[in-house]
């Protein structure tokens, strides 16, 4: 996203090619990274956008939807306990994934804001 909008602000046309297909081979950098650390990657990414291109009131929109949604994944796991009795294994991971983002996204706030500005 930041890339198009950088090219949109230096005079670049950016066009949505559907037919496009990208291959991503090899990943030998996320091989032995928890998969924890691209979930948190990908809120860090999203926030400090928003605050660069929308400013602080833009940051926290951005903060409080991907609480809310985290909040409504973990909902949805939670409800989906009872029905899933083969597949407790899978659902357990699922739920501790997204419980640890959720206490992410609650703990982080002011220091990490006051940091990237």
């Amino acid at each position: 996203m930041d890339w198009c909008r950088r090219c949109r602000g230096a005079g670049w046309y950016v066009a949505f090619v559907p037919e496009a297909l990208v291959v991503h081979t090899g990943g030998a950098s996320s091989a032995s990274a928890p998969p924890m650390k691209f979930v948190l990657q990908g809120f860090r990414a999203r926030q400090m956008y928003f605050l660069k291109h929308g400013g602080r009131s833009a940051y926290w929109v951005c903060r409080l939807t991907q609480t809310l949604l985290e909040v409504r994944r973990l909902m949805a796991w939670v409800c989906l306990l009872p029905f899933w009795r083969g597949h407790r294994a899978e659902l357990g991971r699922n739920v501790q994934r997204d419980w640890s983002a959720l206490k992410w996204l609650l703990q982080r706030g002011r220091a990490e804001l006051a940091a990237w500005e």
